[in-house]
This record gives C-alpha cells, sequence and structure tokens, in this order.
C-alpha cells in the first residue's frame, strides 16, 4: 500500500509540471477563444430541425415556426405561423442587438426569426477582430460552469460575452449601448451533445435591461451531420405538427376510439407549443372514457404549468379509481413540495414507496425530503430515516457515487466521523475522476483538523480540475491556519484569473493586511472604493483591517482619505464618518474598561443595562441589543427583555423582537408583550405597501434602511434626509427619522419630522415611539 502511495505522488509530481507545459504552450487570448468557437461549429457539415420563436411585446406573443435544412452547398427553408413582427420598443430593441449568437449558422437560423437581426455580415464569429477591439477580462463562475470572459467593444456597444471553459460554447452574452447601458441579456441553455463532440444550445432567451423576456428561441428535433443529398432536398421536409393536427382532427369525426385520438392529438399540441389545446384534447379524452393513464397526463401538464390545485384534482379523481396507484401518490407529494408542503410530501412519498418499494426515483426524492427535514428542524428521526433510505438506494444502485457521498454526509452529522470517511473514500473509489468525492473527502479531514491530509486532496483535486473555485478551497484551508504567504500566493492565482470579483479581492487585500504588506492592501482596497461607492463595502474593508490591528484601521482611513483622485466628495464623507465611530469607539472601550474594573460583579445585569440605555439613546442600536442580551443573560427580567425587544423591533428583526416580547408575557407583562408582537407584524405589513414600486427617493432609503438594520440609527439619518431632499411627499424617510429623534430624545425635531407622515402612518408612529419611550435601565 505504501508503494502505491508513493507511486502515485511520483507520477504527480511527474504530471503537474507537464501539465503547466502544456497550459502554456497555447496561450488564451480572447482571438485563440473566439477561433477555437468557429473550429467546433465547423465540424457540423450539415443540419435539420425546426426552429421555434416566441416575441414577447407587451402582452402579446407573436409565434413563428421555420422548419430548416442545410448542407454545404444549398439551404431550404419552410416558415409557419408569424413571419414578422410589428413595429415598436420591443421589435426595435431586437432589432439593433449587435448579433444575437446562432449556431451552428448565423445566416441562415436569422433567416427562420421574424425580425431583422443584423444583415450586414454572414458570420459575426468570423468577424470580431475586424468589428470590436478584444479583450480577455478573466474567469469566473457562471450557471456552476467555470467561463471565460471575453469584451467585445466598438464606439456603438459593448458586449460581454461568457464563453464555457470545457464545451467552448457561449453561455451568455450582456450587450451595452454606446453610453455603457446594459440594454440586453442572451442567454443559451438546454445543451446537448451533437456530433458526438459539439454542444449546442437548443434554448435561447433575450431579455431586456429590466429582466423582462422580448425573445425566446428554441431549436426543436435537431439533427445534424445527416450527409445530406440532393434527393433530400427534392423529398422536403416531415409534416409539419400543424398539418398532423388537422389530418388528426379529421379523422377524429369518423373514429369509434376517439379517446386514443384526443390522447394524440393532445401530445401534437403539446410539441406545437399551445398547451392550452393540449389540455382541451385531454379533457375530451377523459369525457369519453375516464382512464387513470389520461388523468396522470393532464395533471403533469397542470404541474408543468404551475396549476397545482387543478393537477392535484385529476391526481385525486384518478386515486378513486385506484388507491393503490404508486405514480399517483408520487405525483401528489410532488405537487406538495412545489407547493411548500413537505410535511405532506413526505406522507405520499412514503405512500408511493409502500406500493412501488423499488422504485430509485422515488427513494432518492424522498431522501431529499428526509434531508431537508433533518436540517430544518435538527430532527434526529429525520435523519435517520433519510440514512436508512440511503442505504436502500446504495443497495440498488451500488455503482451509484453520489449516493455514497450522500451517505457520509450524513454520517458526518450525527458524528460517526470514521464511517463517513470510509463512505468518502468509497465514492472516490467507484468515480476516481470525480472530483466533488475528493472534495467531499478534504473537507471532512478538515473538519477533523487534518490539514496535512486536507491539503493533500485540495491539491489533488486542482490537478484534476484547475478551476477558480478549486483553487479558493485550497487558498480557505491556509488561511484558516494562518498560513497566510501560501493563502496568499493561491489568491494571487485567483486574482489575475478571476473577473473583477470583489470578494476574491478583498480577501487578498486582507492576506496583504495579515503578512504585513499593507501598502499593497491599500491599493486594493483604493481601487475597489473607486469603482464602487457602498456603505457595505467601507464597513468591510474596516473590519477587514480592523480584525488584525485596531491602530492600523484608523492609519488606513487616514491613508484612504488622501487619495483625492479616487474618491467622490460623497465618499470621504463616508469614510470621515467611519473615522469619527472608530475614535468613538476607541475611546468608549478605554471608558468601559474601567468602569468593568470599578463596579462590582454581583451588579453587571444592571451594568449592562444601564450601557445599552446609553447605547440606545446614542442611537447605536446594534451595540444596545448586545449590551441589553448580556443584560438579559445575568437576569432575565421584564425590563431586560423589553428593551432588547425593542432594540429588535427598530432593526427590523421582527421574529428576534417576538422571540422576547413572547418571553416578556410569559413573565407576566402581557400587555407590553403583546404590543411589540402586534408592532413587529404591523411594521412588516407598512414596509410592504410602501415597497411596492420604485420612486425618487428610494435609493438613499434603501442604503437608510441597511445602516438601520445594522444598528447605526446616527448614520442612517443621513440617507433618510437624502431621501427627503429628493422627494419630500415620500412617506418613509419622515418615519423613520421621526424614529431616531424618538430615540435619541430630540423632542423639536421629532415634532417636525411627523408633519410630514400622513394621517394613516401617523397611527402606527405614536404606536412605536410609545414603546421607544418605556426603554429604561
Amino acid at each position: 500500500m505504501k508503494k502505491q502511495i508513493i507511486i502515485m505522488l511520483l507520477l504527480l509530481t511527474l504530471l503537474v509540471p507537464l501539465t503547466n507545459v502544456q497550459a502554456q504552450q497555447k496561450q488564451i487570448t480572447p482571438q485563440n477563444l473566439i477561433d477555437d468557437l468557429v473550429e467546433q461549429l465547423e465540424v457540423i457539415k450539415d443540419f435539420k430541425g425546426t426552429v421555434v420563436t416566441k416575441v414577447y411585446l407587451n402582452d402579446e406573443v407573436f409565434n413563428s415556426r421555420t422548419q430548416i435544412m442545410k448542407s454545404q452547398t444549398r439551404s431550404m427553408t419552410r416558415d409557419h405561423g408569424d413571419t414578422s413582427i410589428p413595429a415598436g420598443e420591443k421589435s426595435l430593441l431586437l432589432n439593433t442587438i449587435p448579433w444575437i449568437y446562432l449556431p451552428p449558422d448565423y445566416e441562415t437560423i436569422k433567416s427562420s426569426l421574424p425580425l431583422a437581426v443584423q444583415t450586414d455580415y454572414k458570420n459575426p464569429l468570423n468577424m470580431t477582430n475586424q468589428l470590436y477591439d478584444m479583450k480577455l477580462l478573466g474567469e469566473a463562475t457562471y450557471q456552476q460552469r467555470d467561463v471565460y470572459i471575453v469584451e467585445l467593444q466598438n464606439v456603438f456597444s459593448t458586449q460581454r460575452v461568457y464563453i464555457d471553459q470545457e464545451y467552448l460554447t457561449i453561455r451568455k452574452v450582456d450587450v451595452f449601448n454606446g453610453s455603457n447601458i446594459k440594454v440586453a441579456t442572451i442567454r443559451y441553455n438546454d445543451f446537448e451533445l451533437f456530433a458526438e463532440e459539439v454542444w449546442m444550445p437548443t434554448k435561447i432567451v433575450v431579455t431586456d435591461s429590466v429582466g423582462q423576456s422580448v425573445l425566446e428561441v428554441n431549436y426543436q428535433n435537431w439533427q445534424v451531420n445527416l450527409g445530406l443529398t440532393s434527393f433530400d432536398f427534392l423529398e422536403g421536409f416531415e409534416t409539419d405538427y400543424q398539418t398532423k393536427i388537422n389530418k388528426l382532427q379529421q379523422k377524429l369525426e369518423n373514429s369509434n376510439q376517439k379517446d386514443k385520438l384526443y390522447v394524440e392529438l393532445s401530445d401534437l399540441y403539446q410539441k406545437n407549443g399551445d398547451t392550452k389545446k393540449a389540455i382541451s384534447a385531454l379533457q375530451q379524452a377523459i369525457s369519453r372514457e375516464d382512464k387513470i393513464a389520461y388523468r396522470k397526463k393532464l395533471a403533469k401538464i397542470y404541474q408543468q404549468q404551475g396549476q397545482f390545485s387543478k393537477a392535484l384534482g385529476e391526481i385525486k379523481a384518478a386515486l378513486q379509481v385506484n388507491y393503490d396507484d404508486a405514480e399517483l401518490h408520487y405525483l401528489l407529494g410532488e405537487l406538495q413540495l412545489q407547493s411548500g408542503n413537505t410535511d405532506q410530501a413526505r406522507s405520499y412519498l412514503e405512500r408511493a414507496i409502500s406500493y412501488d418499494s423499488g422504485n430509485e426515483k422515488y427513494l432518492e426524492k424522498l431522501f431529499w425530503v428526509y434531508n431537508n427535514l433533518a436540517n430544518k428542524n435538527n430532527d434526529l428521526y429525520m435523519l435517520e430515516r433519510a440514512q436508512k433510505t440511503i442505504k436502500k438506494l446504495i443497495d440498488l444502485a451500488p455503482k451509484n457515487e453520489d449516493y455514497r457521498i450522500y451517505l457520509g454526509d450524513i454520517y458526518l452529522k450525527t458524528g460517526k466521523t470514521i464511517k463517513a470517511a470510509d463512505a468518502y473514500q468509497k465514492a472516490v473509489d467507484l468515480a476516481p475522476k470525480d472530483t466533488w468525492a475528493y472534495i467531499k473527502l478534504a473537507n471532512y479531514y478538515k473538519e477533523i483538523k487534518n490539514y496535512e491530509k486536507a491539503e493533500e486532496l485540495y491539491r489533488y483535486v486542482i490537478y484534476l480540475e484547475d478551476s477558480l473555485e478549486n483553487h479558493k478551497r485550497l487558498a480557505d484551508l491556509y488561511f484558516e491556519q494562518k498560513k497566510y504567504e501560501l493563502a496568499l500566493e493561491e489568491y494571487q492565482t485567483i486574482s489575475n484569473r478571476a473577473a473583477n470579483d470583489l470578494d476574491v479581492r478583498l480577501r487578498l487585500a486582507e492576506n496583504y493586511v495579515a503578512v504585513g504588506e499593507t501598502e499593497q492592501a491599500l491599493k486594493i482596497f483604493s481601487q475597489v472604493l473607486g469603482e464602487r461607492d457602498s456603505e457595505e463595502l467601507y464597513t468591510r474593508i474596516t473590519d477587514i483591517i480592523k480584525k488584525y490591528n485596531p491602530e492600523t484601521a484608523i492609519e488606513v482611513l487616514h491613508h484612504l482619505l488622501q487619495q483625492e483622485d479616487l474618491l467622490t466628495s460623497r465618499q470621504r464623507d463616508k469614510l470621515y464618518r467611519h473615522l469619527g465611530t472608530m475614535y468613538f469607539k476607541k475611546i468608549k472601550q478605554e471608558q468601559e474598561e474601567k468602569i468593568a474594573e470599578l463596579l462590582p460583579l454581583k451588579s453587571q445585569a444592571q451594568i449592562y443595562n444601564l450601557m445599552g440605555e446609553i447605547e440606545f439613546s446614542n442611537g447605536n442600536l446594534e451595540e444596545a441589543a448586545t449590551y441589553f442580551a448580556n443584560s438579559v443573560t445575568e437576569s432575565s427580567s421584564v425590563s431586560n427583555r423589553y428593551n432588547l425587544a425593542v432594540s429588535y423591533l427598530l432593526m427590523d428583526k421582527f421574529s428576534l423582537a417576538r422571540q422576547e416580547a413572547t418571553e416578556v408575557v410569559e413573565l407576566g407583562a402581557i400587555e407590553k408583550g403583546e404590543r411589540i408582537i402586534d408592532l413587529s407584524y404591523d411594521l412588516t405589513e407598512w414596509k410592504k405597501e410602501y415597497y411596492k414600486q420604485y420612486v425618487a427617493g428610494r435609493i438613499n432609503l434603501i442604503e437608510g434602511n441597511q445602516l438601520r438594520q445594522q444598528g447605526e440609527l446616527d448614520e442612517a439619518k443621513i440617507e433618510y434626509q437624502a431621501s427627503m431632499s429628493e422627494n419630500y411627499q415620500y412617506q418613509p424617510p419622515y418615519f423613520y427619522l421621526s424614529l431616531f429623534y424618538s430615540v435619541t430624545k430630540q423632542n423639536d425635531k421629532l415634532e417636525l419630522a411627523k408633519h410630514g407622515v400622513n394621517d394613516k402612518t401617523k397611527g402606527l408612529l405614536q404606536e412605536v415611539i410609545a414603546v421607544i419611550n418605556e426603554v429604561k435601565a
């Protein structure tokens, strides 16, 4: 065994440098990536199929179907339905998008769409270097796939193209106009493998700047490299679905088995994209012959359309005929899951398995239900049921490595670490090239603090799959062990490859701070702040530095304030506020340490409550809540619980507020507790009313709310004032300013702020102010 390990390590030592040499031989450039895309498509010599297009214009949908046949020498199309769309804002948008990548042959496919698209060149992929300046932005993860991001830019537009690293096909294109405003996104979905080596999307969706669909292109019955000949073109296309539908409708008139024909008709309508008629045909079939199979079909269509109550009705009607049908109970379970009724879903799935105990699909669905219930409620019984179910699945499919991984996860949750390791190792043995099994095993070793073994496995995972996520896992392992030099090396690699990933850049900067290279960290912080204006970002940067040295944090903020070319006046104001807060906290901490030394420990609850009340009146809600929580730990009294509940209420932590208020009720102060509970629900409903649509002032309001929810009322006040200045008729900023002035006892300003609140909101405001006034040490 030792000899085998030594041989494997020697092979790894030899192979890893070779892999690096091979990677260096082919340089990754934007042009090379585009060339690879084109080269892939050249594998397809001919193709045949149907392009189904939907164009969404306001409340209307325009449908088009075109059959296409294309060889290297000729092409043929046949249109069905709309061939053009009316002029309008969205049709204009579609026709002005620089180009929509349409594999495998741009010119042929675009001619099937009911819009102009771009007509001044045949194949845009072959001309990108002539039409655009190209830049490789880096790597990222999109829909759990590793992608390169290539930017194509000219004076008219910018396109960011996401290219799948493995499949070498486009996954997404973000389109910006000449003013760098995003106008559309093109997504490529439902990939299938053609010609044994070419991955192509079978669904393309275009959305506008607010995410509304404007175009959908579906490839149906697609075939490639058929060896199409002149005879195929003479023979033409197969009968289209609509023609088949017409023939079947004629056949219905003289048939004695109309129920079966209606089912066939329903299938054709579904393939033709007409769900409404598919449902109607099935209903006709059921009216003539009420068969369980027909009810199941109808229920599945309703389920796909999200009409769960109608699907439920069909299944229950079928169960009256045959209650022992396992699939019906399974469908009921699926419907209950989709409706969010997990407990009922479990009951139906268990019943399905009682009638069909060896059904792998049913068992796997039930396993996930048990597992989710166990995680949600920390339920050991459900975890035990999940374990028994996954063992049954392993018996049914002993070579399924995923089942072994799931079993390992359960063993880990129940503290059976040796069994977990064994399950993960069996998954590795079953799939020696599957990185997920190795990652699980590495995570296990990390969990038991065997960092050396975890590092070895993470490095092997990177050897198998050199992805950003795998590098992050190794980097995080080093960081957790405080091996900052090694972590820094990994994060530099990730940062060089990642496409402007904020979290990666901040973690890289944190590593620089940890190893004492403050200047390098400052460069990153300055760049990030120059690109983004976010209160949360200032807080994150400050927290990163404070973690290692509070004195350094103050120095860093001073340094950033000197970067005049990078910071706006608004950004500088925010930095000054953070700096002031830090100075205040530093002085206050020193004072608190002295107070703690002077006051006797027997009155610790009163100390905490007093300090909480001071922080509360200064508008520092988060710190006030911390002190009040400490006072509750020392003494669970009505006043301590009540003070904590009000602090939570003002930070929108409504569930925590209700939890403390419930304790107040149980301690005998029923009216006080119930008032908090009622207010938490009233405030939730009030917020919904004002957040339904965008109005002027809302952005500042959101920023203010974020600060308030973090417990920083004083800083939130500035954003509320800005919101009020932008829209003097907007209710929420007046409401929250009134709360701030009530907390800080600025009664004259409170009266002025209350004048901006309408009568409907004023009653709620008075109730909140009343509970604020009862907070006391």
